[in-house]
């Protein structure tokens, strides 16, 4: 207070402020001046600071506004804008790498219209009265910065000299892409903000009605969906090109500009909007329509009396003639290239793992990539879309005049706002993050969208009606069968199609997948069993499969896997992974196997195959919620004190519950470390490569709670081998016990007998307190020597079949979710 800080901190908060300000408008050259300010400096200093900052900033806005008025190409574009697009044309010129920036500027130069070419951008980039500094102007320009220090960026008249660069693309200021997709032309006030509130999910389909109404297309200079990041700036710069467009345009062909959801810009930008309709609706002849969902927000109050009641209902074949004209949904006319518009197609399901992406996959591949690039995967999986990660996904497609193909993976988590996203990429072609870049849409573009087939906000059961409600955007073009789409079904689903236009995915074996289905056909016929030393192995060379056996063979050895393609997949993904171990296995070749005393050849083959199906089948094909489902099933009847509970560690993973009862013992072949072993994939090699090039350990280890219980004929083997060779195997049934007995000890001390209510009543807070005291001390004392008698750390059979699934997942590429606390 004696020094008059506080008011020295607000003076700098309001400096701060319009500094910022300055630069979100593209002011540069300031910012460069008096940049530090000494706290010891006087209270006065600070206010003159604030005033010359505020004197500043309005002329900077005087000046821009000037510029705009002189050169109308300017209203497309803020401050931020226009810098951005400076800097962009500085190093084009200056870099090695043009195409990289002239992708960038052409994305930007096409938020003026979408028809724009890239051969008309890089005319005007190149020509010679475009670009504003030579290379004689650059260096007396360097050296008088050199000599004063104040010298002023926007004096080189950077900003004029983009204004008459975009003065090349003055003929697509005020034109109108047309569509006669609408009967009824609906007759708008013009020069008056005519009003509309609707749902939420109406807003794109009141969007749209409009635009059809009037016979024009949507563009992206035309609509703005308004956030909480919204400036001022850019709502001025959409009135003024409205109000541009009146002036320039006939009576008959008046652009029609839209702005949807102002209830979400901050309040005083609301206000801002509001006064700014005042001044550019009074003469205006424009038309210009607000679309809102909250009729008490502060823009919808305001301009009630402007409200159009009549409701705006698209009707099937306007919608049908809109998609039919803004996509295009033919493969063969995509390949020929004899369409205008970007091939766009919508992948749903009723049921998970039919093969959606497996489908959108085989797509990309017919049209003949150039590169593994040209394929583009954009994720949408978070509750608030990342458009800034998006714009970033779609730009690292390389710039080729080539077929560019973008896979949208909308997941359960995504949230509505991905509606917008999708209309602002599809129907407008053009999307901008928060630093100025721009994705747009061209004509070579594919785009296959995957939908989900539940969603995951809900603690209830959903289905696919319920996920094109909350992704209205396709839902409502899927519902009037007017956007482009595929059912997907599944050839191992017995499932009747809900639309005329489906796709069944049907299986396809690789010789890969044929490996593992010739194992199984030679396990079940009996070619495995191991015989006299001097007989011939088995081999998949020699061994004629059947694929009528097929059906029959997956439903004795993996149930699971029949149940769908990725199932399927997955298990004969997994299985080979193991099965070229196998074929390589010394001690299965009957020179090698282990013998009995008498001479007889142990089935060591025929055991190791068996287990590694049993424990494959449950590592690939089953989920975890199916089977905890299952398990909450069978325990419904169980005491309160019985059941498990994770929250408890007392909850059993369910492989756990599964192979805890295993018999035979699980076979797990010893694998070698990551360096020595060489990688094998189900596409980049041919079967015999791998056989080759495997590297296997030569040895296994054993899995049981106790062999010695085990009942099955095999297990009878195994107790002969561990004899033989003197094995020590684990007993983890006894570890079990013990684990057991220590919990029970643990919850019989902490339990403790309740106290007598009169004790209670005489001083409730004194015994209380001493209960609890007691209490704790015992449980850390017993604690403290469960510690003390068990300071060696061991492996739980729990842990290990953890460890276990998610090696053999991973060194198989199916996919793992790793959940939970973790100690690093």
């Amino acid at each position: 207070v004696k020094y008059n800080y506080v008011s020295k901190l607000d003076k700098s908060k309001s400096i701060a402020k319009k500094r910022l300000q300055y630069y979100e408008m593209g002011g540069r050259v300031k910012l460069k001046l008096q940049r530090r300010i000494e706290l010891s400096s006087t209270v006065a200093e600070f206010e003159r600071l604030d005033k010359e900052w505020e004197d500043c900033l309005n002329k900077w806005k005087s000046d821009v506004s000037q510029l705009r008025q002189k050169h109308p190409g300017l209203t497309f574009f803020t401050g931020r804008d226009m810098r951005f697009l400076c800097d962009c044309l500085q190093s084009h010129f200056s870099m090695e790498n043009k195409e990289k920036y002239t992708g960038l500027i052409a994305s930007k130069i096409a938020y003026i219209h979408p028809d724009i070419s890239m051969a008309q951008i890089n005319e005007a980039i190149d020509a010679k009265t475009v670009w504003w500094i030579s290379e004689t102007e650059r260096f007396f320009v360097t050296k008088k910065k050199k000599k004063n220090k104040s010298w002023n960026v926007e004096n080189d008249n950077e900003l004029e000299q983009l204004g008459k660069m975009l003065k090349n693309f003055e003929s697509y200021w005020t034109r109108q892409p047309t569509l006669s997709c609408s009967r009824n032309v609906k007759r708008l006030e013009q020069g008056k903000p005519n009003l509309y509130i609707c749902e939420t999910n109406k807003v794109l389909e009141y969007l749209v009605k409009l635009f059809l109404s009037q016979q024009q297309q949507p563009i992206a200079n035309r609509v703005i969906f308004c956030d909480q990041s919204t400036s001022v700036e850019q709502l001025e710069c959409f009135l003024i090109r409205s109000n541009c467009q009146a002036l320039h345009n006939s009576k008959e062909t008046k652009a029609l500009y839209c702005l949807a959801l102002p209830e979400q810009l901050q309040p005083s930008v609301q206000r801002d909007l509001l006064r700014m309709l005042q001044l550019y609706t009074q003469t205006s002849l424009s038309l210009f329509a607000i679309i809102t969902t909250n009729n008490q927000c502060i823009v919808a109050e305001a301009l009630l009396p402007f409200r159009d009641r009549e409701p705006l209902i698209l009707e099937q074949a306007e919608c049908r003639s809109f998609y039919s004209t803004i996509f295009c949904s033919e493969l063969s006319v995509f390949r020929e290239n004899t369409s205008n518009a970007p091939f766009v197609q919508v992948f749903l399901s009723k049921s998970e793992c039919v093969g959606k992406s497996h489908t959108i996959a085989k797509i990309a591949k017919s049209l003949q990539l150039t590169c593994d690039e040209c394929l583009v995967h954009l994720p949408l999986n978070t509750t608030v879309a990342d458009v800034d990660f998006i714009v970033d996904r779609l730009l690292s497609a390389p710039q080729t005049d080539g077929k560019l193909v973008f896979h949208i993976n909308i997941s359960s988590q995504a949230g509505q706002d991905v509606n917008i996203i999708m209309f602002q990429l599809l129907v407008l072609r053009h999307l901008t993050k928060s630093d100025g870049t721009c994705f747009r849409v061209c004509k070579n573009h594919m785009f296959l969208v995957e939908l989900p087939t539940e969603l995951s906000n809900t603690h209830k059961k959903t289905r696919l009606t319920d996920v094109l409600k909350w992704l209205y955007f396709f839902g409502d073009g899927v519902k009037d069968l007017a956007m482009p789409f595929f059912e997907v079904l599944d050839q191992l689903k017995d499932e009747q199609p809900l639309y005329q236009s489906y796709i069944i995915n049907k299986l396809s074996l690789s010789s890969k997948e044929q490996f593992v289905v010739q194992y199984l056909d030679a396990l079940e016929t009996g070619l495995l069993k191991n015989n006299a030393q001097q007989s011939k192995d088995w081999s998949y060379e020699s061994h004629i499969f059947d694929e009528a056996k097929l059906e029959p063979l997956l439903k004795k050895y993996s149930p699971p896997a029949r149940q769908s393609l990725i199932h399927l997949k997955s298990f004969l993904q997994f299985m080979y992974k193991q099965l070229i171990q196998v074929y390589n296995f010394l001690y299965i070749k009957n020179a090698w196997v282990p013998t009995t005393i008498t001479g007889q050849a142990l089935p060591l083959h025929e055991m190791i195959v068996t287990s590694i199906i049993k424990s494959g089948t449950q590592i690939a094909c089953d989920t975890y919620q199916r089977n905890k489902r299952k398990a909450l099933e069978d325990c419904k009847d169980m005491d309160e004190d019985k059941k498990m509970d994770e929250s408890m560690d007392t909850e059993e993973f369910f492989l756990v519950q599964m192979w805890k009862h295993a018999d035979p013992p699980m076979v797990l072949l010893n694998q070698m470390s990551i360096s020595d072993s060489v990688q094998t994939h189900m596409e980049k090699s041919t079967l015999k490569e791998d056989l080759d090039n495997v590297h296997i350990d030569h040895s296994l280890s054993l899995l049981s709670m106790n062999v010695d219980k085990n009942q099955h004929e095999h297990a009878k083997v195994w107790r002969y081998i561990k004899q033989l060779h003197k094995w020590e195997i684990y007993n983890f049934e006894q570890e079990l016990e013990k684990k057991t007995f220590l919990q029970r000890t643990i919850v019989s001390i902490l339990k403790t007998r309740k106290p007598n209510s009169k004790m209670l009543a005489s001083n409730p807070s004194k015994q209380t307190h001493k209960k609890r005291t007691n209490d704790e001390n015992k449980r850390k004392t017993k604690v403290e020597q469960l510690l003390k008698k068990h300071n060696d750390y061991a492996l739980t059979f729990d842990n290990i079949l953890k460890i276990v699934a998610i090696f053999f997942r991973l060194k198989s590429s199916i996919p793992v979710l790793i959940m939970g606390e973790t100690a690093l």
